[in-house]
């Protein structure tokens, strides 16, 4: 019988993070699978820690055995979260800065995936700052967080990228007169084309528009498409895909689509 074994995880420690006291705690792959830290979510396919310590605050992002067939082909959530992050910082996008990360596989099947991640300061999610941020009632404050957000959009889906997961907890704003926007946790994101790019940008906007009901007035979500479309005025193209978003995505009657 073939036995089945485990190739070595292909540690990698980024760069930038070489040397640096905080990668003592992270040298290898085994270091990384139970680190001392606080347990802040945990799902079926993954978990992460919150690693506090003197050199900076981390989160240690650990998938586990991947399912069906993109164990064998294509990426893991790991890797494809990753290459996002990746993509994010070479669009000029913030994010959490990419410590290190390593895949284990068996038989060429991905068992596990570890990404480590610094925590971006001073920030907090965009539905948590609308709901007690003081700041945010400010129209010139809440209007800058409104346009950097739509900017953001704009630039992803102008490369065909769309998040998959584009909710208001995955992007974080960092508290400031200036405020910045940064984006977090994006294992599903990936670049599309016609005729799925279509389908998925109207989604990610559903899904940006689904909290924005909760949060902003008709005038604010307004001027997030108007930014987005970097247009002054709707023509009836736009107004249908507005129309396509509401009904079809977030399941609004026309009569309540705003």
């Amino acid at each position: 019988m073939h036995k089945k074994t485990f190739a070595p995880a292909n540690w990698k420690i980024e760069p930038a993070w070489q040397n640096r006291p905080i990668t003592e705690l992270f040298n290898n792959f085994e270091a990384a699978t139970d680190p001392d830290g606080e347990i802040v979510s945990v799902g079926r396919q993954s978990h992460v820690h919150k690693v506090v310590t003197d050199h900076g605050t981390f989160f240690v992002k650990q998938y586990f055995q991947a399912r069906g067939i993109g164990a064998w082909f294509g990426h893991s959530r790991c890797e494809v979260e990753i290459r996002n992050i990746q993509r994010f910082e070479a669009l000029g996008i913030r994010c959490g800065n990419l410590v290190a990360h390593g895949i284990e596989r068996k038989n060429g099947k991905t068992q596990r995936g570890i990404l480590i991640i610094e925590n971006v300061d001073n920030s907090h999610d965009l539905r948590w700052v609308a709901e007690n941020a003081i700041a945010f009632k400010d129209i010139k404050w809440r209007h800058k967080i409104i346009d950097k957000v739509a900017l953001i959009t704009r630039q992803l889906h102008q490369t065909n990228f769309c998040h998959n997961d584009f909710q208001w907890r995955n992007i974080l704003v960092i508290e400031d007169a200036e405020p910045t926007i940064a984006l977090i946790d994006c294992p599903f994101g990936r670049r599309f084309y016609w005729p799925f790019f279509n389908y998925r940008k109207i989604k990610d906007l559903a899904s940006l528009d689904e909290q924005a009901r909760l949060h902003l007035s008709r005038t604010d979500r307004l001027r997030f498409f108007k930014k987005y479309r970097n247009i002054s005025r709707l023509n009836a193209s736009d107004k249908k895909l507005i129309l396509t978003m509401l009904t079809r995505y977030l399941h609004l009657p026309p009569q309540l689509a705003e």
